[in-house]
């Protein structure tokens, strides 16, 4: 007779232990710096209009009342009003949650570490990422490189001035189904053969920051002053796994009712229900939200890199299949 195993933790005790530490090296690192750890919510009245995120619903229930909630796909809202009501720098390693992601990186409940210092710009928060990551992982110096130098690098094409149709040719040769490359438009398309041909490839040894991406794929970061087709935005790539996303952020009101209402339209163009826009964090724009740098890391991905595991399922207590 067999004897079922199901209920047992993915991650062995073993990697459980060693998360245990890492969190708490994590914390020491911001209480070090005076930053304040922060809780805000699990459960919103509100969630994001990226056009390419999924959030959970629920609905509150009591006597007369029903609300509609969600589950956060990142804390980002909640600490941007923190940082409006003049907290400072604050940091916090939360639950977050994001429908219909699965995978060897993806797990549709996952922890973040985040961040927000009003005093940074985007090269003082590389910098400081980089102080972070150095106590975590053994290497010299992290290698930066834009957006535009990296396409050159592997696939030498510049992004920004290249046609679609050579995109479109370019896709195909990486075997992307001919369907699904002319489906796409041109930010699309980028998006598609860096997640493929470039990604795999970055900071095989060392950690690697790509910075200035479009401003296309940059909702809520500042556009660049010397270049506006590029925004100040940065990923840290490490063993070909993105770990990092951060820029500066944008502050200014009516660009961001501009770029919610694009990810709106976006919605219906792709037959999905838009999202209302959040009116607490509208009013902390209004209120005033300073000049201010943020970014959040992937706690688990860091984890299957420092513990050499090849699934996100190993160092998770419980994954959703057995959650």
């Amino acid at each position: 007779m067999s004897i079922d195993t199901s209920w047992k933790p993915t991650s062995s005790i073993k990697n459980l232990i060693n998360r245990a530490i890492f969190i708490k090296k994590i914390r020491k690192f911001f209480y070090k710096k005076k930053y304040l750890e922060v809780d805000t919510p699990i459960l919103s009245k509100f969630t994001v209009t990226d056009a390419h995120i999924k959030s959970f619903k629920t609905v509150f229930k009591k006597l007369n009342i029903r609300k509609k909630l969600y589950l956060i796909t990142s804390p980002e809202y909640h600490m941007k009003r923190l940082i409006a009501a003049n907290s400072g720098p604050i940091f916090q390693i939360c639950h977050s949650f994001r429908n219909g992601e699965i995978g060897r990186l993806h797990q549709p409940e996952f922890t973040m570490l985040e961040w927000y210092n009003p005093k940074f710009g985007m090269q003082e928060l590389i910098k400081e990422s980089d102080e972070l990551l150095k106590k975590i992982f053994s290497y010299k110096k992290i290698k930066k490189i834009s957006y535009k130098n990296i396409y050159i690098k592997y696939l030498g094409i510049d992004p920004f001035k290249e046609k679609i149709k050579n995109l479109q040719k370019k896709s195909i040769l990486l075997n992307i189904e001919k369907k699904t490359v002319l489906s796409l438009n041109k930010n699309e398309l980028l998006q598609l053969i860096f997640s493929i041909a470039i990604e795999p490839n970055i900071g095989k040894f060392q950690p690697v920051v790509v910075y200035h991406f479009p401003i296309e794929q940059s909702l809520l970061s500042k556009i660049n002053k010397k270049n506006s087709k590029v925004s100040n935005r940065f990923e840290i790539y490490f063993k070909g796994i993105e770990i990092a996303n951060g820029f500066q952020e944008l502050t200014n009101l009516s660009e961001h009712y501009k770029r919610f209402n694009n990810q709106n339209n976006i919605r219906k163009l792709l037959n999905i229900s838009t999202k209302k826009i959040d009116k607490y964090f509208i009013s902390a724009l209004k209120y005033g939200l300073p000049s201010c740098s943020g970014i959040s890391i992937g706690i688990d991905r860091l984890l299957m890199i420092l513990t050499k595991m090849n699934n996100i399922k190993d160092i998770i207590s419980f994954s959703i299949e057995n959650s």
